[in-house]
Parts: C-alpha cells; structure tokens; sequence
C-alpha cells in the first residue's frame, strides 16, 4: 500500500503553501519539511487511519498534545515535494473532552 491510497496527495496543498511563501517572499529553502499532518475529527477515523499508517510506516510516538492525542510516524518511503523528502506522518484526533483527558492522564497514555 502507499500514502495516496490512504491520504489525499499533499502535492497541491504544498504547491499551494510555497507558493504563498514565495510570494511573500519568505525564504524556507534552508528549512527542513519534517512531516505533513493530517487531521481527523472523530475518535474512530483516527484508529482506522493508525490501521492504515501501520502498513506503510512505523508508529514513533503517541501521546496527548494540548487534550488530543497525537500520534508520529515515519513513513517507510518518504513523501518527494519538489528537492524535499518529507518522512513523517502527524495524525492528531479530535480534541479530547475533560473526562477522558483525566482518565488519561491518569493512565500515563
């Protein structure tokens, strides 16, 4: 399996994004591009997707970020955007509500 047949092809949102840049006039070509994020708003799209990554990357890290849990990984063929090579997956769930963000502080997640 590849990302595309998981994700949305992030090529137009990244043309898109330096292009912004480059009409602004902001030079980003000594930055690395260390990861795409894609968001999701429920709880369940995120497990199928965690699924789905699994098959193509490896799982770096899952934590709560800011009441949602986050999860990292790194993409075992990297993403190719112009001379970039972006190895990194972000995939954030939906905000957590306050019951379930005790809960999980209290399990250490």
């Amino acid at each position: 399996m590849q990302l595309q047949n998981i994700f949305p092809n992030p090529t137009p949102f990244l043309t898109k994004i330096f292009k912004i840049l480059e009409n602004k006039q902001i030079d980003v070509s000594t930055y690395e591009l260390d990861h795409i994020c894609y968001r999701l708003e429920t709880i369940e799209r995120y497990d199928f997707f965690k699924k789905e990554l699994s098959t193509i990357a490896t799982l770096l890290s899952e934590s709560v970020v800011g009441g949602r849990v986050i999860a990292i990984y790194k993409l075992h063929i990297p993403i190719i955007f112009n001379d970039r090579q972006i190895w990194c997956i972000e995939l954030p769930s939906q905000k957590l509500d306050h019951f379930t963000k005790k809960v999980l502080n209290m399990l250490s997640l």
